[in-house]
């Protein structure tokens, strides 16, 4: 510590918050910030280190070997300990697990789960418990620590263990196509039969959702939903007939204002909102200024600016945007690129969004059999893409958005038709 170069190291990993251990080995000025660090004190003479060990303290000759060299012993025992100690802790540090990764399929009541630790190896959990029904979706609850499989005749919960293990909790009694939480989780906001969403008050404790909910009315053939990260709006997409919709009409966006005080939603006039042919799903960026209609029956994406005190959509200039055939489900990334799946053309693509205007500007397309999910590790540092027969990897560019094939998750299963869920480890 006699050099301002050694001070400035120290200090700088102190900052950073590193581990560090003092070891004194010599009577100094100790830094007034460093004090407060636990010290090692090498400042032992043979006596004492004898005394330590309850040995008496034989008299040793002032120039032998031991006496010598005794300081740089305990040194050295000292250094190879820490050593030791710190390898330990990289290597534990190394298979802790990360994320876990939870997989699903509406044609199997069983889910699949995984732990991914920080270099990215997987490792298959215990089968969870099965459901009523295979799940058409999956959701998180914003504390991350229930799971809900979301099937037409029901919504199984699932407790998220600390290891990523999951136990049942009693069913929602509730189906649905999908559902989405308030950015609080005060809030579920359920797609259900005839044309309606159905808004519950969520136990963050129990993951259950209490009854009676109230209905609201959509469009024809509500699909999917999303909530603004503001926590004042819901878009529902209605997909109205055809591609698999067996409504009336060519497709549309319902908006709402939510009523926190009474559980509520008021529908935004003059909503629903004119969107491409049959809206599957619909995102919201992560400023909450902009609204993506993914539309199955047109290739294309209907983008629109969301007004921050009404939530009336207005298309944004150039949309509709082309996509590959048959859009399916997004997820758009905190750095401002969306992700989008097509089962028609088998392939998976990234739009850059313009923080300004929202206009979508392609910047890739990538091969994956019958994709439909796709999903954001919690750090936002990789993508996953169900595939068949395995699950599909990239890691992210967060400056470009351009995705990298990796090694993770080859050879764990995956079908047509998969979704996914992602939770960090630590909650």
């Amino acid at each position: 510590m006699s050099t301002a170069n050694v001070l400035d190291e120290v200090r700088y990993a102190v900052d950073q918050g590193k581990r560090v251990i003092p070891v004194l080995y010599r009577d100094c000025k100790i830094p007034y910030w460093l004090r407060r660090l636990q010290r090692v004190d090498a400042r032992i003479d043979l006596a004492d280190l004898l005394r330590v060990f309850g040995a008496e303290s034989p008299e040793i000759p002032p120039q032998s070997w031991l006496r010598r060299h005794l300081l740089a012993v305990v040194m050295c025992t000292v250094v190879a300990g820490l050593i030791a100690a710190l390898g330990m802790w990289w290597l534990t540090s190394r298979s802790r697990p990360d994320r876990f990764v939870f997989v699903g399929n509406k044609n199997d009541p069983t889910l699949r789960a995984y732990a991914i630790d920080s270099s990215g190896v997987w490792a298959s959990l215990p089968t969870p418990p099965g459901a009523k029904e295979g799940p058409w979706a999956l959701a998180v609850h914003p504390n991350a620590r229930f799971l809900y499989g979301v099937g037409l005749g029901d919504i199984s919960v699932f407790e998220i263990g600390k290891a990523g293990g999951l136990s049942s909790h009693p069913s929602a009694g509730v189906g649905s196509w999908s559902m989405a939480f308030d950015p609080k989780g005060q809030f579920v906001y359920v797609i259900t039969d005839s044309d309606t969403i159905s808004a519950f008050k969520v136990d963050a404790h129990e993951g259950t959702f209490e009854k009676p909910g109230r209905r609201f009315g959509t469009g024809s053939e509500p699909h999917g939903v999303a909530v603004d990260p503001t926590g004042r709006f819901v878009f529902v997409a209605n997909c109205g007939f055809g591609e698999g919709c067996n409504g009336h009409g060519f497709g549309s966006i319902s908006a709402y204002s939510i009523d926190r005080d009474h559980a509520g939603l008021n529908p935004v006039s003059p909503s629903p909102f004119e969107a491409g042919k049959n809206p599957f799903s619909v995102v919201v960026d992560p400023s909450g200024r902009f609204a993506y209609s993914i539309n199955a029956g047109s290739d294309n994406i209907s983008g629109y600016s969301i007004h921050p005190d009404t939530g009336w959509l207005t298309p944004i200039p150039g949309s509709p945007f082309p996509t590959g055939i048959q859009p399916q489900i997004a997820v758009i990334h905190p750095a401002g690129f969306l992700y989008v799946t097509h089962m028609g053309s088998q392939t998976l693509s990234v739009l850059e969004i313009n923080p300004i205007t929202g206009i979508l500007t392609k910047n890739g397309d990538y091969q994956v059999p019958c994709p439909l999910a796709v999903g954001l590790s919690p750090d936002g540092h990789s993508l996953y893409a169900p595939s068949h027969p395995e699950v599909l990897t990239y890691r992210v560019n967060t400056k470009t958005g351009v995705l990298t094939r990796t090694m993770e998750g080859k050879g764990f299963p995956s079908n047509c038709g998969d979704m996914i869920a992602l939770v960090p480890a630590a909650r």
